[in-house]
């Protein structure tokens, strides 16, 4: 089976609050298993533990764990409205690794995912929202 690192944006902008972002994720997730893609966002359950109070959090230590999981994996999905800091920091992790697939599906609503993973290309002309 093959695994994905799946990034997505987290950080509130004038689209979307942290918390629509971090559910955007688990849909995105149960979007991709429809599909028999394994894909897993290990940030998702550090930065849920820290909105909660649970101490500071060293982001540099979060982001460098999280490129080491994607060089690992060798593989990654893009998803989500844009493309952030976070997601360009763990693409570079594959920089070098002839090997590794990217799956870019930022901007697309769910359904275009869908149809995407379906095999259909999805007419991208929206403003990149999630659903």
């Amino acid at each position: 089976m093959k695994v994905y690192y799946l990034a997505h944006p987290i950080a509130a902008d004038d689209l979307h609050t942290v918390e629509e972002n971090l559910e955007h994720i688990l849909v995105i997730q149960d979007i991709l298993r429809k599909h028999n893609i394994f894909a897993v966002a290990p940030y998702w359950t550090y930065v849920k533990m820290y909105g909660s109070g649970r101490g500071k959090p060293d982001f540099s230590f979060f982001i460098e764990g999280d490129k080491e999981c994607v060089r690992r994996m060798g593989n990654i999905i893009l998803a989500g409205h844009r493309i952030s800091y976070g997601m360009e920091q763990e693409l570079s992790a594959l920089e070098g690794l002839w090997s590794a697939e990217i799956i870019d599906l930022t901007r697309l609503t769910n359904k275009e995912v869908d149809l995407y993973l379906e095999g259909t290309k999805p007419n991208v002309d929206n403003e990149s929202v999630h659903p």
